[in-house]
């Protein structure tokens, strides 16, 4: 398989097919026309297909095919008859979660913040996508941690909360899970309440404000930061 041979779709609020393309997981956040990220940007509804093609000329192929299919059905004047079917199979998945409204970096307390890509982190999985687990995510996200301060001084963690990184505008929560309690400094994890409950609070999908913190690859709320500053 191909990492750069995904097709993916862009829908627009009324759940039509709006732009098809293809490439990495990545690629649909990539620069497009103006008028195709205005879209992508404003409907949030971003599909791909759960694996890439063989190869890319492959899925150049499939690009046509759906391409040149809604143009027939556009010229016929009729909708095409198995855009329910396609909205549905099992060959597309959503390429991040998506919900109406913002949760915003002020408003997290007791957060420890990581940072997702889109690509998958190896062979079997892709973090944000659809097809992937609450808990297989949290296992990539739980990791790498250095909590000494915050145990020195108390300061209770509650949850870990998961963010796409730069590729994705706007950013977006991926998954949030609530932490048992650090008494211990392990620098390599922190251990989680359910792996498989990962989206506490019910944020998953939303945009995320970073206003008033400088994005890192690892970070912490603001009550945290404050301790070592």
């Amino acid at each position: 398989m191909s990492e750069n041979a995904y097709v993916y779709f862009i829908f627009d609020e009324q759940g039509r097919i709006g732009y098809v393309g293809i490439g990495g997981r990545s690629r649909p956040y990539g620069p497009h026309t103006p008028e195709v990220d205005a879209l992508r940007d404003r409907s949030g509804d971003v599909r791909i297909t759960a694996e890439p093609f063989s190869t890319r000329p492959d899925a150049e192929r499939a690009e046509s095919l759906v391409i040149r299919a809604l143009a027939d059905a556009e010229t016929s004047g009729s909708a095409l008859l198995n855009i329910a079917k396609m909205k549905q199979s099992r060959d597309l998945t959503a390429l991040l979660p998506f919900q109406e409204g913002v949760l915003r970096y002020s408003e997290l307390s007791g957060s420890l913040l990581v940072k997702i890509g889109l690509d998958r982190i190896d062979e079997d999985r892709a973090v944000v996508s659809g097809v992937t687990k609450p808990a297989e995510a949290a296992e990539r996200c739980r990791q790498y941690w250095g909590l000494g301060a915050c145990i020195d001084q108390s300061r209770p963690i509650t949850n870990l909360v998961a963010i796409t990184t730069a590729d994705a505008k706007p950013a977006r929560v991926v998954g949030i899970w609530e932490t048992q309690p650090v008494t211990t400094w392990e620098r390599r994890a922190v251990t989680l309440m359910d792996p498989d409950k990962g989206d506490v609070g019910g944020h998953v999908g939303k945009g995320f404000d970073w206003e008033g913190y400088n994005p890192q690859s690892l970070g912490y709320s603001r009550d945290i930061r404050a301790l070592s500053s």
